[in-house]
């Protein structure tokens, strides 16, 4: 017998001589530098999401006052962020994107004066090493722009010149092209534009609590959202939240000399209505800390419970649309407490969570304030509070009463039971045979009596054909007027209402429909502005590569208007897409001379080439309307003010207005377009209902 096979040394790992289990140690070693940046990478790069972030902070630290965010296939194919700011110094550019190398601090003192957004010099590096980089810079010194070409670790392989103004574009390719799991995460359509969602919420935080920040934000090159400059905090949250909002808003100012610290924002007015002022999700409550937009959950739920309490008048799950920008001495705050900087630390709380505590200063606070009132004043608080007092016993009163006559009751019918029972079973003892059959007859007739009482018969006439008749003409009312869709329920929710056709039950999105009725109604009308050009663009042949071009042109000028001696043409093909044109007719098409004196300024790069876009739309598919020969610029424009102007729409809608939006959508769109220009669906299929 092995010594080692029957005692208690077999738990212990067994020797190479005794059996097949081999035990090996491996020696601690460093990891290789890639490892490393790899694993230290994928923390602070976890999703599209903080890509934007990172660069969106750098963009705002470089002083941009213009960034354009755009994203192919969700940000896995490229991620681009372009600004206009102070671009990246010629010295600085070999290092610009090496890990821990930042002009923002020199050693962690100064965090404790921390003025920008980033701080630690991890951005570039980490997005480096999931990800192929392009840096494009210039600076106001340098004379033209230069894109680098950078490494795994951040530094430059190539350059070359590039012709991109003032600022800096960073450009991601193939993000997670070396982190297969991470990116199969976003392998669903739905987590895909949950993230797009969220891109889309940061953005609106950095518009608002930079008023003079213009973002553009575009996928697949449709703009998804986009913000001009504004004056300030006001205007910036009435562009995203709108008009109808805000005017249930009110302005809040507060500054406390002894601990430094300011509050500014917006909350929802105790009177508003507060069905639009409030959401299922705290997406609308905006919390910055030092100009940061911050995700911290003790002020939210005190700014959530007070809404509850004193707007609501009762507890509920709704969280309140606000604005709060705190500001506290850097000092005082610790931003280096996650990855992605969303969260921080306070070292004087001042929100405290003890009841006792707040209680005890609720009470101080309110005796002081007792103090300031008037008679008049104090009267009317007493009289309410006597009221109060007073509906609250009569309350208290009824319901001892209706608990006593409840139970006065029950005892009245256990004493009745017993009784009768007792009284039954000595009568039929005193009772003979004889007397049975009156006795039956008469407990039946009581039964029976009993059965009756209650109930009352009333005739009511009644046709089955007649009902068929009155439920068809109400199917055809309803298929006719109604678009044979029925709204059946306006919903808490915003973006969602119950409807009903035929044959189903579904969620209607009216924000979606009056987004897509929005851009088909600017595709089909919108007239672009034609601005004076400082030097008139002469149409030739070898600019548009060809003479058909020209002909098409110059066969529109039947259709003209003159002008000072001069004719322009006036095809609305040319004049709604913003090319104002002037011809001066020759003997011949060929002696005919074109020029573009005009041209629409509210789209970047507009000219020739947009121009040749519509002449092939006539050209080769006979384009006889205005939305028929759009331009693509054009189109993501209109796609973009559609989106615009649809958010300036109220949170909730009443039933009229989304009435009104399904009848527009059943007319103007038929069964043609089902979702809106996103390739979102108008309809969510709930269920079937059964045939009749």
């Amino acid at each position: 017998m092995s010594h080692c096979s029957k005692t208690g040394l077999e738990l212990l790992p067994q020797s190479p001589a005794c059996g097949d289990y081999s035990y090996s140690t491996e020696r601690m070693k460093q990891l290789p530098p890639a490892t490393v940046r790899l694993l230290s990478s994928s923390q602070i790069i976890t999703s599209v999401l903080s890509v934007v972030k990172e660069l969106i902070e750098n963009s705002l630290d470089a002083g941009a006052t213009s960034i354009e965010v755009k994203l192919e296939n969700y940000g896995f194919d490229k991620i681009e962020v372009r600004d206009n700011g102070e671009g990246i110094k010629a010295v600085d550019t070999p290092v610009m994107a090496v890990k821990y190398y930042t002009s923002k601090i020199n050693s962690h003192e100064d965090l404790e004066n921390l003025t920008t957004y980033g701080f630690r010099g991890e951005a570039l590096g980490s997005i480096c090493c999931v990800a192929e980089v392009l840096i494009t810079t210039r600076t106001a010194a340098d004379n033209f722009s230069t894109q680098y070409v950078l490494d795994g670790s951040g530094h430059i392989l190539s350059q070359k010149p590039s012709h991109l103004g003032q600022g800096t574009t960073v450009t991601a390719l193939r993000l997670f092209k070396n982190l297969p799991v991470r990116k199969q995460f976003y392998s669903t359509a739905k987590k895909c534009k949950d993230e797009i969602k969220k891109i889309q919420d940061l953005l609106i935080s950095y518009g608002i609590i930079k008023p003079g920040l213009r973002l553009v934000f575009v996928h697949n090159k449709a703009v998804i959202w986009q913000k001009s400059r504004v004056a300030d905090h006001k205007m910036a949250l009435m562009s995203v939240l709108g008009t109808a909002i805000m005017g249930n808003m009110e302005s809040l100012q507060y500054h406390s000399e002894e601990s430094q610290v300011y509050l500014s924002g917006f909350f929802p007015k105790h009177d508003a209505d507060h069905s639009s002022t409030s959401l299922s999700t705290p997406e609308r409550s905006f919390i910055f800390i030092n100009s940061r937009p911050v995700h911290q959950k003790d002020i939210l739920k005190l700014v959530r419970r007070y809404y509850s309490l004193k707007c609501l008048k009762e507890s509920t799950r709704l969280y309140p649309i606000f604005f709060l920008k705190i500001d506290v001495p850097t000092a005082d705050v610790d931003v280096n407490l996650t990855p992605d900087k969303s969260q921080v630390l306070l070292q004087n709380k001042f929100l405290t969570e003890n009841p006792k505590t707040s209680l005890e200063d609720a009470t101080v606070q309110i005796e002081e304030l007792w103090k300031t009132l008037t008679k008049e004043e104090k009267w009317k608080y007493e009289e309410k509070a006597s009221k109060d007092l007073e509906r609250y016993n009569t309350q208290m009163k009824k319901a001892i009463e209706q608990e006593s006559q409840m139970s006065l009751k029950d005892n009245r019918k256990k004493i009745k039971s017993t009784s009768t029972w007792s009284l039954a079973q000595k009568h039929k003892l005193k009772t003979s045979l004889s007397n049975q059959p009156k006795l039956d007859e008469l407990f039946q007739y009581q039964n029976e009596k009993k059965q009756t009482k209650n109930i009352k018969m009333i005739e009511i006439p009644f046709s089955i054909e007649n009902l068929k008749i009155k439920f068809e003409k109400q199917k055809e009312f309803h298929l006719e007027e109604k678009d044979e869709l029925c709204l059946i329920h306006n919903l808490r929710f915003p973006d969602a209402c119950l409807v009903a056709s035929k044959t189903e039950i579904m969620l209607l999105n009216p924000y979606r429909v009056e987004e897509a009725l929005l851009f088909k109604r600017l595709l089909e009308n919108h007239k672009l502005p034609a601005v004076p050009l400082d030097q008139p663009i002469i149409l030739t042949e070898s600019l548009f590569n060809g003479s058909h071009y020209l002909e098409i042109l110059c066969k529109m000028a039947s259709q003209d208007q003159r002008c000072g001696g001069s004719t322009y043409l006036s095809d609305p093909r040319l004049t709604a897409n913003g090319f104002k044109i002037k011809l001066l007719p020759g003997v011949s098409i060929t002696e005919s001379y074109l020029e573009i004196e005009g041209m629409a300024n509210c789209l970047p790069f507009y000219g020739v080439t947009d121009l040749k876009e519509i002449l092939n739309a006539i050209l080769n598919k006979n384009a006889k309307e205005i939305y028929e020969c759009r331009p693509r610029k054009v189109i993501s424009y209109l796609e973009g003010e559609a989106v615009r102007l649809s958010r300036q729409l109220p949170m909730y809608l009443p039933k009229e207005d989304i009435e009104n939006i399904i009848y527009r959508m059943r007319h103007q769109f038929a069964n043609e377009i089902k979702g809106c220009f996103h390739g979102r669906p108008f309809f969510h299929h709930l269920t079937y209902l059964p045939e009749t």
